[in-house]
């Protein structure tokens, strides 16, 4: 499983940026570099060591804590902003943009209750008739979160009851 979670993680990461034009330094050489390259580099550029910027941990609503935090946004959202492009944001609904793009990115939504709360939105859906559904997409802050606080603490109480019933069996 850890080697599974680690080749998607290396899949997001280097899938982020679009594939530069290649060009030929010089016709004697075989080595190639991006355009990126040729047109500016950073005052003491080391081909060897370079710092390269970007994020390991976003969360978009698909999430059930980025939705109660109020993204709303999906992971092409994500990974078009991280890119430089403008997305709408959530709260005011003020465009967000960065100025310039990421060099890699991985959008880590959790994948218990994935889009789960998204849905429970979405008054179309039969789980939006549940009372929990509309404590979590109520207008009111508190109630929303509170409901989160309540379905966190459920998550972590089932973790724990798991971990005993393991050691409870492990001693048989």
């Amino acid at each position: 499983m850890k080697k599974l979670i680690l080749l998607i993680t290396i899949i997001f990461i280097f899938s982020c940026k679009n594939e530069p034009n290649k060009e030929t330094t010089n016709e004697n050489s075989n080595v190639e570099v991006t355009s990126s390259e040729t047109n500016s580099k950073t005052k003491g550029f080391n081909k060897n060591k370079n710092a390269y910027f970007g994020n390991l941990h976003i969360h978009t609503s698909w999430s059930f804590d980025g939705f109660t935090n109020g993204s709303i946004t999906e992971p092409n959202d994500a990974y078009r902003w991280a890119q430089g492009e403008s997305i709408p944001g959530g709260g005011s609904g003020t465009p967000l943009q960065i100025k310039t793009p990421l060099d890699w990115y991985a959008v880590s939504d959790h994948a218990e209750w994935m889009g789960m709360f998204k849905m429970m939105a979405d008054s179309s859906t039969e789980i939006s008739k549940l009372d929990f559904a509309k404590r979590v997409t109520s207008k009111d802050q508190a109630v929303a979160f509170k409901a989160f606080g309540d379905f966190y603490m459920t998550l972590v109480r089932m973790d724990l009851y798991l971990k005993s019933l393991c050691f409870q069996i492990k001693k048989l």
